[in-house]
């Protein structure tokens, strides 16, 4: 953990700037490659003919590979049934109950003047809209919560993490995530219902059934996908907005600008600053930078997000951004099928915060321990005040 102040947290892809103005690519003292400017970043990410998304660079298209690790043609099987949770159908259904989730939200913390943006809100309502897709009860969320936690320890795209300092309440929590699920998978197949978990029971690849733990793999990627993710996506927009002056006041005179606020907190304080590690399938060059076959390149996408030569005056947040070809959600044929559902929950609980909560909101001045995952950056509590 990293004790860190919120101008620290802001400033985490300073490190990058001297390196990415001397080259798009820098190998660390780790022996790994990263790509740092955006053209090289991007590039990199959508050319899945070249890179594999495989940890080895050989099994995306082994049974059992999970679609974020997936390659094609698994991939575009797989990707087609995720795909069913995330319809336009589905995504305008579900803005009516976000909103009835956040003012549920709301109406725990209004009259303490103060909450924890991250207990309070952004855990809580993602976990709430991925247990729904699911058609699972919503009154299992401090689990699902701990059982993310536990899956993105240990499952996760966690580079060079010892099995052996990971405590053991962490491996049965990991555990129990499975084992509800497969109790939930039988359930489906002998009571379907209009629901992923019913189609993942009976889906199809290449005329055979997902097995069991394919489909349990299945699920769990999707709460993790669905529901920390998104949960660092909104703790990092809140952050944002409490610490850069005027920008609380534009949001409640002109709630209109929210949507290119949300692209903005993508761009300027990603979520997910790290991609997930490319391997090249091939001897290949990016920009003169010759890359053995098998060689790991990590996509830097917190200091592609900082490229002079893409975006202007970058350090700064701009909430009226535009254009602004963030890469947040990442690219390709990877490009996350929850960015719909993701934006909608920002923007639903920034602007319905900022109505309910119209007086001052402020963070202490404090230093945030911080877990500086290569996959995620967000504070993992935020203490806020309020009046109303």
């Amino acid at each position: 953990m990293a004790l860190l102040t919120k101008d620290e947290m802001f400033a985490q892809y300073d490190w990058a700037r001297p390196l990415r103005e001397k080259d798009a690519f820098h190998r660390g003292e780790d022996g790994v490659l990263r790509a740092l400017r955006f053209a090289e970043t991007r590039q990199i990410l959508l050319d899945h003919e070249h890179f594999s998304n495989s940890p080895d660079g050989e099994t995306g298209n082994d049974t059992g590979t999970p679609l974020p690790y997936s390659d094609p043609p698994r991939h575009r099987h797989l990707r087609s049934l995720a795909a069913t949770a995330f319809t336009r159908q589905r995504i305008v259904e579900m803005e009516v109950k976000v909103v009835e989730m956040m003012t549920k939200l709301l109406d725990k913390v209004a009259d303490q003047g103060e909450m924890d943006v991250v207990a309070d809100l952004a855990s809580p309502l993602p976990t709430l809209v991925i247990a729904d897709l699911l058609n699972i009860e919503p009154d299992r969320r401090d689990d699902f919560r701990r059982w993310t936690d536990a899956a993105f320890i240990i499952a996760g795209p966690m580079a060079g993490k010892d099995m052996d300092e990971i405590p053991e309440e962490t491996f049965q929590a990991f555990g129990a995530l499975y084992t509800f699920f497969d109790e939930i998978a039988e359930d489906r197949r002998r009571n379907p219902g209009d629901d992923l978990v019913t189609a993942l029971t009976v889906a199809e690849i290449n005329g055979e059934r997902l097995a069991g733990q394919e489909v349990l793999d299945f699920c769990a990627m999707l709460l993790m996908a669905g529901s920390l993710s998104t949960a660092h996506l909104l703790a990092n927009m809140m952050l944002c907005v409490v610490h850069h002056p005027g920008v609380l006041d534009t949001v409640r005179a002109r709630p209109q600008v929210v949507p290119t606020l949300v692209e903005e907190v993508l761009r300027y304080f990603s979520p997910a600053p790290n991609s997930t590690p490319r391997i090249a399938k091939v001897r290949t060059t990016v920009a003169g930078q010759v890359i053995e076959a098998g060689e790991k390149v990590i996509p830097v996408v917190g200091s592609a997000h900082r490229d002079e030569r893409v975006f202007a005056d970058p350090d700064r947040f701009d909430i009226e951004r535009d254009p602004n070809p963030h890469m947040g959600f990442g690219q390709g044929i990877h490009f996350c099928l929850g960015a719909p559902l993701a934006r909608m929950e920002a923007s639903l609980m920034l602007t319905m915060t900022a109505e309910r909560f119209p007086g001052a909101w402020t963070i202490p001045d404090m230093k945030f321990e911080v877990n500086p995952s290569p996959s995620f950056w967000a504070p993992p509590v935020l203490p806020m005040t309020f009046s109303q």
